[in-house]
């Protein structure tokens, strides 16, 4: 199993440690514009491995060395400025990136499982999609998964029972518009109450992120653990329903589009996208979101 990164910003540096640390694949490949700190990255991760269990390659390189990665993670990003208030102000730059990169990933890669980072990670997904010509079961967004266990997170200490036994995700765009699935939420098979706690939980959910860039300048450990549980599925087929920026085919009318659905994610990439039941309130806020990143698509090519 061959893995690269490219961009190692602060959340593609946490990745390939997460990767390392982890031991996901036999071989990682780092990539940066700054080729020095590519290096200095592997350097510093090879010299990590020998307090783990496992072996690895650990190489800095060009674009042209991601050539036969089973899985491509796209972490690039302009800089964060002052100036930028939400993910979508990144977008104009972040377009950029993709229509440099993506074609280089897609000639030494065809073959691989591209996995974006980028924010906004919608539309640059989309992105993604469209520029490098792979299947769309190929391409796959972190989207929700963060918001999702985020929420459960809380919702565990609201309720009292372990966040993994809660049957619950943040659907939509990873962005403003996301919002929960209230309606189908479980817990050993019961339906969980929609009550205004539950909804106040959601609201500190969403600005979980804020604070943290508010007080560091960033976000890179929660993320990059949630795109290790995406690698990690696909390494070791594990086909886990994961919350992930996929491409829409028709849920709730929408299509062309890519938003975060529960999707099994096995070695082959997506292997299936669920459609889950939604009263009219989600249905609503699915449109809305579908039709922001659609904006957001729009204003970027």
């Amino acid at each position: 199993m061959k893995i690269s990164i490219i961009g190692l910003g602060n959340v593609g540096s946490t990745l390939a440690y997460t990767i390392a640390l982890r031991g996901l694949t036999d071989e990682l490949v780092l990539v940066n514009r700054t080729h020095s700190k590519a290096q200095a990255d592997a350097l510093d991760l090879q010299q990590s491995i020998p307090f783990t269990s496992h072996t690895m390659s650990i190489t800095a390189g060009h674009m042209p060395d991601i050539e036969g990665s089973h899985i491509v993670c796209l972490a690039a990003s302009c800089p964060l400025r002052p100036e930028y208030k939400t993910r979508a102000d990144l977008g104009r730059e972040n377009a950029k990136l993709m229509r440099e990169l993506v074609p280089q990933i897609a000639e030494h890669c065809p073959n691989a499982i591209l996995i974006v980072l980028t924010n906004p990670v919608d539309p640059m997904t989309y992105l993604a999609w469209k520029i490098s010509g792979l299947a769309k079961s190929k391409v796959i967004g972190t989207g929700t998964f963060i918001d999702s266990l985020r929420y459960r997170h809380a919702l565990s200490q609201e309720v009292g029972i372990h966040p993994a036994d809660l049957r619950t995700y943040i659907i939509g765009e990873h962005g403003d518009t996301q919002f929960p699935l209230i309606s189908t939420a479980t817990a050993g098979g019961e339906a969980m109450e929609d009550t205004p706690e539950k909804r106040q939980l959601f609201k500190e959910t969403v600005d979980a992120a804020n604070q943290i860039v508010a007080h560091k300048g960033y976000t890179n450990f929660a993320i990059s653990t949630a795109t290790a549980c995406i690698i990690e599925s696909i390494v070791k087929d594990a086909k886990h329903t994961i919350p992930v920026s996929c491409y829409i085919d028709g849920f709730c009318g929408e299509s062309d589009v890519f938003l975060s659905l529960p999707a099994v994610i096995g070695r082959e990439g997506i292997n299936k996208v669920f459609h889950p039941q939604v009263n009219n309130e989600e249905q609503a806020n699915f449109k809305r979101s579908s039709a922001v990143v659609k904006k957001m698509i729009a204003d970027f090519t």
